[in-house]
């Protein structure tokens, strides 16, 4: 089914919280092939499309619970179809880096780091983003957070146009955060 026909099943104005439920938790061995399939969706070669497999392996052992690359243990928000379980999105969020932190003046010890931000693209624009950015932001908040800092490159530039609505300033862009040439465009929300 094409990604146009599957957006018309559901109709505008109606509340997508009735079909779309957010948890917080780790991954499940029963969740690593919905999840796999969103994330070959998005972590894909800028060049080829094909999708990065030691990407999408790293984020599958960091939703296992193992720290990420900087000893960070991340938490994670699935989002699942009410009538039938399956993963549409997942968020999750870390400590921020005291790097991410300085470039958008905050401190590193009252802000949290958006990351592995991606829904399935036969459920975007319905509002799955927006709930599992709001799951994160409470999360955040309840543990202390004033900030939470988002930090996208540009294999995500299709996403910023939701960062920009979602998060309170737009912090610049951080040069080669990603390589030469290669930078990545900085948001701050604030949690209180």
């Amino acid at each position: 089914m094409s990604q146009l026909n599957s957006r018309r099943r559901y109709k505008p104005g109606t509340s997508t919280r009735s079909r779309v439920i957010v948890e917080q938790r780790q991954l499940k061995g029963s969740d690593i092939i919905a999840v796999r399939a969103v994330l070959e969706q998005h972590v894909v070669d800028g060049l080829t499309g094909e999708p990065v497999e030691d990407e999408i392996e790293g984020i599958l052992a960091c939703m296992c619970n193992m720290p990420d690359e900087f000893g960070r243990k991340r938490k994670y928000f699935l989002a699942k179809q009410a009538d039938n379980d399956l993963i549409v999105g997942l968020m999750s969020y870390a400590n921020a880096q005291h790097e991410i932190a300085e470039h958008c003046k905050t401190l590193a010890t009252e802000s949290a780091e958006l990351l592995n931000a991606f829904v399935c693209r036969t459920v975007q624009r319905i509002g799955v983003g927006q709930q599992l950015f709001q799951h994160v932001c409470e999360a955040a908040s309840h543990e202390g957070k004033k900030w939470l800092l988002v930090v996208s490159g540009p294999r995500y530039s299709q996403s910023w146009g939701f960062y920009d609505a979602a998060c309170d300033a737009f912090m610049g862009y951080m040069v080669n955060a990603y390589g030469d040439d290669v930078h990545a465009k900085t948001w701050r929300k604030s949690l209180s």
